[in-house]
């Protein structure tokens, strides 16, 4: 009666040296409608232990499983195991400037400045233009300086469709530990950077779905999800920072497919766009 896909667990975070921060576990093919607990017998999980998400602090297998209801038998179940070496070393490179821009060719330009350069063994530049997915773009071999030592690379993007990039920087050290840098997001096009951007357009009900937002002060973004005739199906509102900022549209995953309007509003723009979501 019921052909469900078989619930999927993941996390980003699997192993870990030093002290733990608070990292998600989450159902990477949620489906709106079904039920989804999590367990564990020697993690700890922080807050609620329902819904496609849940934070946890601790090493540890965690579990999930999914139910059509409450009152009925587990359909599937899945875990996430996040490891612990309490003998590790912490990887002490940083970047202390990581930046993209636009050239005038169309181009992305990148920059970074890593710390403790010698302890590198490579940096590997990735990048996503779904917020999830990441591909490798290139591999630097550290060169023999000590100290702070700069980078650059020049992406081809003509062929990329998508109107944002994410950009991040895999760090592998000497002996073998990894550590990634923050994310940092360029926009493509001539669109003005004050004007929200929603990727990936199609969205999936499945997938993930963002708002790139710009915004010249700390500010409250309020995102409503409309149906095409008007009619309001969410409201949420998100604490923004001054620069640019990158807002996940969670309440799409409980949509049916279908094309919507999503409304960005903030105390410097109200800008509408519409939005296909697909299986």
């Amino acid at each position: 009666l019921f052909n469900y896909e078989e619930v999927k667990a993941h996390s980003y975070i699997l192993y870990y040296c030093g002290t733990m921060p608070t990292t998600t576990i989450y159902v990477s093919n949620p489906n709106p409608d079904l039920i989804y607990k999590w367990w564990t017998n020697n993690g700890n999980i922080v807050g609620t232990n329902t819904g496609v998400s849940i934070n946890v602090n601790a090493p540890g297998t965690y579990y999930v499983s999914q139910q059509f209801d409450t009152l009925c038998p587990e359909h599937s179940r899945d875990s996430v195991t996040i490891m612990f070496d309490a003998i590790c070393v912490v990887l002490d490179v940083n970047l202390v400037k990581f930046s993209s821009e636009q050239a005038r060719n169309k181009n992305v330009i990148l920059n970074w400045q890593a710390t403790n350069n010698q302890l590198a063994d490579s940096y590997e530049l990735e990048y996503s233009t779904d917020g999830s997915t990441y591909q490798k773009l290139i591999s630097y071999s550290s060169n023999a300086d000590s100290g702070t030592v700069s980078y650059n690379f020049e992406h081809y993007v003509a062929g990329i469709k998508s109107p944002v990039i994410n950009y991040r920087i895999k760090i592998t050290g000497k002996t073998g530990q990894v550590k990634y840098s923050n994310i940092i997001l360029q926009r493509l096009g001539n669109k003005p950077v004050n004007i929200p951007e929603l990727y990936p357009n199609p969205a999936s009900v499945s997938g993930k779905t963002f708002v790139a937002i710009s915004s010249d002060t700390n500010d409250e973004a309020t995102v409503t999800i409309k149906d095409i005739y008007g009619r309001t199906i969410s409201i949420k509102k998100y604490n923004i920072k001054t620069g640019e900022n990158t807002l996940l549209l969670s309440d799409i995953n409980k949509l049916n497919p279908a094309m919507y309007i999503i409304q960005v509003k903030t105390s410097q723009v109200d800008y509408s766009q519409k939005v296909v979501i697909k299986n």
